[in-house]
């Protein structure tokens, strides 16, 4: 069985295990699962003879080649180096969503009327620091496109501060919550919120000296409005939401189910199989990789099926499309994680909504989630005990979910005009 259409047009689709031909050459004999009927997935050490001969059998349309990521992070595999995944669980949402009319099909951060509003693709190197690399990205881009930055005057912020002075760097959204005004109380209480730039505290491959940490809280720092994750209750709907949040506000952070073909690619639009959430909530998805999408194409030249986002990668400008690569959506689980950042503005209110979500026994739940939505909200989201701060005023919609539990009522509207407003949910457990 050749490829299907399974992102965009006919809706569900099977989802079987399909068992996958025998490639040949040093790596194994690959009759691993996939969870799209008919189509083999990506292993995470594939030898570039069976990455070549899964893209020819689903009919993809990317190249792959013998890249410096490649070649030193990942290996010919052999089959006792093979440890097939296991696909857990599937979880199948209904049909996708139709594209956002009031979008445009191509959008790109690097040329929007002529101007280019973030910098180059950085390069990592060894270390693993990729989620404030691409926190970073999404807040340069914010802050360049409320200030009106672009091309040489675009701003580079400092990875290392977020990884090493406010130690960070192992979540997208927290990484980007520590920049906003609130900062980090839990880990940071001293008023250390916000970001320095690059050149007060540059990257290197080795770790910095506490000389260099305790010179970063002296640093003039830059903070931003506040931060959201896009988390719509459909699935399908995260293109559109993705899309918005990089219209509206920049660069949004994203992470994706890393593997030796996003190793090897060298151009065209990757795809894998990897296009369904796991876990509920789907951001608890697995993924190993942070990136920021920088922009979209509903139409690529290659054609295929469906669109691409266009993601900026840590991985240097010599990987890829010059550090750039073009992924289909919902492939390598990337809907799964993403949030963006907002930078401030000179009307910015200090109005603010905060509560916290109770289930049966008067204690937070972790896996809640408190939904705002209104006059000057696109999306935000936050867990348990919640805090929205340096909202304007307007009327505000604050809805709680969490799986397999009833609120009531379903939401509360707010009408904010001075001040705060606390906002608490209780909730009860459905039977079964």
């Amino acid at each position: 069985m050749r490829r299907r259409d399974f992102l965009i047009g006919t809706g569900a689709l099977a989802v079987t295990a399909a068992a996958g031909p025998l490639l040949s050459g040093r790596g194994r004999a690959f009759a691993e699962t996939s969870p799209i009927n008919g189509l083999i997935p990506f292993n995470f050490n594939d030898t570039l003879e069976n990455i070549r001969a899964i893209i020819k059998h689903n009919d993809f349309r990317f190249e792959v080649g013998h890249t410096f990521d490649y070649d030193n992070y990942s290996y010919a595999a052999t089959d006792a180096d093979i440890v097939p995944r296991k696909i857990s669980s599937i979880i199948i949402p209904p049909a996708p969503a139709p594209p956002a009319p009031d979008l445009p099909s191509k959008f790109d951060l690097r040329d929007i009327n002529g101007r280019c509003y973030i910098g180059p693709a950085r390069d990592q190197g060894r270390t693993n620091i990729c989620q404030s690399f691409n926190a970073c990205a999404a807040a340069e881009a914010s802050y360049n496109r409320q200030n009106n930055l672009y091309d040489g005057s675009c701003i580079t912020l400092s990875p290392n501060y977020l990884a090493y002075t406010q130690g960070v760097s192992d979540a997208q959204l927290v990484n980007l919550y520590s920049m906003t005004r609130t900062g980090q109380p839990w880990t940071e209480p001293n008023g250390l919120e916000g970001i320095c730039r690059e050149e007060d505290f540059p990257f290197s491959l080795r770790a910095p000296l506490t000389v260099q940490r305790e010179a970063s809280k002296a640093a003039p720092r830059i903070t931003f409005r506040r931060c959201g994750q896009i988390y719509p209750h459909n699935y399908w709907e995260t293109t559109n939401r993705i899309k918005r949040a990089v219209y509206r506000y920049g660069a949004v952070t994203a992470d994706w189910l890393n593997n030796s073909a996003m190793a090897a690619y060298q151009s065209g639009v990757y795809e894998d199989t990897w296009i369904y959430p796991d876990k509920l909530p789907y951001h608890a998805s697995e993924g190993n990789h942070a990136v920021a999408i920088i922009g979209w194409d509903d139409n690529p030249p290659e054609g295929g099926n469906g669109g691409c986002w266009i993601v900026r990668n840590t991985f240097g400008p010599d990987w890829g499309e010059g550090g750039y690569v073009r992924m289909r959506y919902f492939s390598g689980h990337i809907n799964c994680f993403t949030a963006f950042v907002e930078a401030e503005s000179p009307d910015d209110g200090t109005l603010s909504i905060y509560g916290s979500v109770n289930v049966d026994d008067n204690t937070v739940k972790f896996g809640a989630t408190v939904t705002l939505s209104g006059d000057d909200s696109f999306e935000t989201v936050a867990y348990g005990n919640y805090g929205f701060p340096t909202l304007k005023p307007g009327r505000y919609r604050v809805t709680p979910y969490q799986q397999g539990v009833v609120f009531t009522p379903p939401y509360q509207d707010i009408e904010l005009t001075t001040g705060y407003a606390a906002v608490n949910f209780s909730g009860t457990t459905v039977p079964g």
